[in-house]
């Protein structure tokens, strides 16, 4: 370096031009003289620090050379910019310390040169030549450009910052408030300087999140409707591969096609995606949303949920989970497209096949039950909540399949949260928690109905058990929504769970129903101290039972019978009994406007339960029971609720009672035989915590306090009978999201092999009868003539269908049967047989029910 004098630095510059006269030979290829070009560079190379002068005279010929290019036709100016550019590449190419002296004259000639080259210039359209040049002089910076150097550099960051917006303005997007046309080769061009950047190691810093959402729109605009079809743009998509070759530098006077500029964009954007962090794909799915409302593509919701879930199948697998979430964090409340098409956005998401592993269920559905309920209670007729409850309903399937009874629950504590008004949702009006209440059941049963249409993991009755605290609400729309949905998830989900956790959650909706049910016929004091038992907060809004609470009632007790273990819905039993008695108990004025027909309505529900339960258990005395002593004194009140709408929109009212003159026919004198009616059913034998007899238990003072105390985990120890599926036989399909009115359905008879009619065990008895001697023993001179299926089997093996109307009775009547007659046992058994009739088959049926 001795024979480079120090002060030679702008004489090694200059001398790299060639004279003014000789600028226009150098075209086409405008190249700088070789041997000086190399001289300066080893001169750099060697002493990086006096690239700032050299930068400096780079700065002021490029400066010179574009204000004489406009509006002259002179092409010395044109070529000295090329050559500025050849020269300032060359230097980027070989100094590999010195990319921080470069950066402002890096900065200063791109900006010289795209505004030179611009058509506004002057020049009539893009000059091809330039913006080409530059472009590889920048692809040239950022390839060399260390990671370090970007990290921390303030310059740098300015220069390939520039660098993007040259890239975006010959894209033919607005920058700084301009937009110039841009045609197919320019665009090209734009990939090209953009393919350099990306696969720049340099860009995989912490400066990737302020680079790349600056980038991203040029690839997306090519991707977009406003140039291509979605067929197309989908088949760019998948012609990509996980590598590829660098885009070849373009040639000018090519015209590439729409469909190659698509399959360029899809190839780049894969790259950038494919290689981002969780905060990079944030950020890259951000710059989309940006993207779609600069570019006004809202009404494209098929082509932005395609994009969005094109970007999440491409993201690193620990990775993509940040793309639903930023879809929600980004949402506008204020734009009433966004919000719609993001949701379609998300459902297609969560319902593809890719894996969404670190997804967080419970925060995203937090992020949207927060959306949710905001737009709820600005205005519950916004059209963007149906899609953000579809949305939630698709929570339960795919990515989120295995996290459904977490989302449920999660669901219900908020339910259970806005009812007590704590925390957050302290401030509510009514009218805002009512409509939020009822916004989440519409969430609820959506979820419930798509997992419906696919395999999985049913879910257990015991999430509903935080929130049922609703059926205390003061609003009778929020009440009958509560219960339809709980009656569309016992149609299609229940069958599963942890048997005590079910009889805990019974308990508890049973404690709720009597409350809710009785409320207007007790007095307010009471129900306020039983609501309290049932919330654990003081109520001071006031609770009026109407007919759609006693429908909705009645409609889920029915899905209940049919769908649980006979043992397990007895944990019901005990709060209709008691909610009986107090009907009856005589207390009330028969004038009291309101209170005799929701007397009525009580015995209704009661003589109707009792039915079902008949029915389920196959037990005919309790159906002729509850068609005798009080049904038929009740009559039809004809309770009807309306249909709910499909779609959640604001609350419509429910009417009250009218008046009725109804009677409630005669007390039940003797509870008793309801009890003794109740433990003859085979099934309900074990069915008791502690050992009590049913009769016991059925019969004993119940309270909401004490439902509470049996509720407790433990308490109720009931098992599930071994052959379930032939207690309670599934399959239903739902019936819908409203009730109509309150209704017993016919039970199918249980299977049982073999079988018996009342006639052939009359003739088997009258015919031991008469061959018995009185101590019992059989005497052999004569043999009685027994069916096939009874030869070898006493009475006490006989199936349980056979003895579930006949023998229990006898049974539970004999207190022992040591000593006694034979003769008089036969006796008995026979006059109880006489009772029943000679029908064909001892098991009951429910078609009076």
């Amino acid at each position: 370096m001795k024979f480079l004098p120090k002060s030679h630095h702008k004489k090694l510059f200059d001398d790299c031009y060639p004279p003014p006269k000789a600028l226009d030979a150098t075209a086409p290829e405008y190249r700088p003289n070789s041997n000086e070009l190399s001289r300066l560079c080893y001169y750099a190379l060697n002493k990086p620090a006096k690239l700032a002068k050299v930068g400096a005279l780079l700065i002021a010929r490029s400066a010179q050379d574009s204000r004489a290019i406009s509006g002259s036709s002179n092409l010395r100016p044109k070529a000295g910019l090329m050559l500025t550019l050849s020269i300032l590449q060359e230097l980027a190419d070989t100094s590999s310390e010195g990319h921080s002296y470069l950066a402002q004259p890096v900065l200063n000639v791109l900006t010289d040169t795209f505004r030179a080259a611009a058509p506004d210039s002057g020049s009539g359209g893009w000059e091809f030549d330039l913006i080409t040049r530059a472009t590889a002089m920048f692809v040239t910076y950022v390839s060399g450009l260390p990671a370090e150097v970007l990290d921390v550099d303030a310059n740098v960051q300015r220069a390939v910052a520039s660098g993007i917006e040259d890239m975006r303005l010959i894209s033919g997007l607005r920058v700084e408030e301009r937009v110039i046309p841009a045609t197919d080769y320019t665009r090209l061009v734009a990939l090209y300087g953009l393919d350099g950047m990306i696969r720049a190691p340099a860009l995989y810093t912490s400066q990737y999140c302020h680079i790349i959402p600056r980038a991203i729109p040029v690839l997306l605009l090519n991707l977009s409707p406003l140039y291509v079809t979605l067929k197309t743009a989908q088949h760019a998509a998948a012609s990509t591969a996980p590598t590829a070759s660098p885009i070849p530098f373009p040639t000018v006077g090519t015209e590439p096609t729409i469909e190659q500029l698509a399959q360029i964009s899809a190839t780049l954007l894969r790259h950038a995606v494919q290689g981002a962090s969780f905060a990079q794909l944030r950020a890259i799915t951000s710059a989309v949303i940006d993207f779609v409302s600069e570019a006004n593509l809202w009404n494209e919701s098929t082509w932005v949920a395609w994009l969005l879930t094109q970007i999440l199948r491409w993201g690193q697998s620990m990775s993509r989970y940040v793309v639903p979430l930023t879809c929600v964090d980004t949402m506008s409340s204020s734009d009433s497209r966004q919000g719609p098409v993001l949701m379609v956005a998300v459902r297609a998401m969560l319902s593809s096949e890719t894996s969404l592993a670190g997804l967080n269920m419970r925060e995203l559905l937090d992020k949207y039950t927060t959306v949710l309920l905001e737009r709820v209670q600005r205005n519950p007729s916004d059209p963007a909540i149906t899609p953000i409850i579809q949305t939630i309903g698709s929570f339960g399937t795919g990515a989120g399949g295995d996290q459904a009874g977490v989302i449920v629950r999660d669901i219900h504590l908020t339910l259970a949260a806005l009812q007590k008004g704590t925390g957050r949702y302290s401030e509510l009006t009514p009218i805002q928690r009512n409509n939020s209440i009822r916004a989440l059941l519409y969430a609820l049963v959506s979820i419930v109905r798509t997992r419906s249409t696919e395999e999985r993991t049913r879910l257990s009755l015991s999430s509903w058990e935080p929130s049922i605290v609703v059926l205390t609400s003061s609003d009778a729309a929020v009440r009958y929504t509560y219960l339809s949905a709980l009656e569309v998830f016992i149609t299609v989900e229940l069958g599963s769970g942890n048997l005590n956790d079910v009889m805990r959650t019974l308990h508890k909706y049973a404690a709720a129903i009597f409350v809710l049910l009785s409320a207007g016929i007790t007095s307010a004091a009471t129900t306020a101290a039983d609501i309290q038992c049932l919330s654990g907060v003081r109520k001071t809004e006031p609770l009026v039972s109407v007919p759609s609470d006693f429908v909705g009632a009645a409609a889920t007790l029915d899905e209940l019978y049919e769908r649980m273990p006979v043992a397990a819905v007895m944990a019901t039993i005990p709060p209709l009994i008691a909610l009986d008695r107090l009907v009856m108990d005589g207390t009330h004025s028969a004038t009291d406007f309101g209170i005799v027909q929701r007397r009525a309505a009580c015995r209704q529900l009661f003589g109707h339960v009792l039915a079902k339960l008949g029915a389920v258990s196959n037990s005919r005395d309790i159906v002729n029971y509850a068609d005798a002593r009080i049904r038929n004194f009740v009559g039809d009140l004809r309770l009807s609720a309306p249909q709910l709408p499909a779609e959640f929109g604001p609350a419509q009212p429910l009417s009250d009672f009218a008046a009725l003159n109804a009677e409630l026919g005669p007390a039940c004198e003797d509870v008793n035989e309801i009890a003794e009616l109740i433990a003859a059913v085979p099934q309900l034998q074990n069915s008791v915590p502690g050992g009590q007899s049913v009769q016991t238990w059925v019969l004993r003072e119940w309270s909401v306090a004490k439902a509470f105390g049996e509720a407790h985990p433990g308490a109720a120890q009931v098992q599930r009978p071994a052959s379930v599926a032939q207690i309670r036989p599934g399959g239903a399909h739902a019936r819908g999201f409203s009730i109509s009115s309150a209704r017993t359905a016919p039970r199918s008879t249980l299977q049982r092999d073999p079988s018996i009619s009342v006639g052939q065990l009359r003739s088997v008895l009258l015919g031991r009868q008469g061959n018995t001697t009185v101590g019992g023993l059989p005497s052999s001179a004569t043999t009685t003539s027994i069916p096939g299926h009874l030869a070898d089997q006493s009475f006490d093996t006989l199936g349980t269908d056979a003895r579930s109307t006949a023998t229990v009775r006898v049974r539970r009547r004999a207190r022992s049967i040591h000593g006694e007659d034979i003769l008089s046992r036969h006796r008995s058994v026979i006059s109880m047989l006489d009772r029943y009739g000679t029908a064909d088959s001892v098991e009951p049926t429910a078609a009076a029910v």
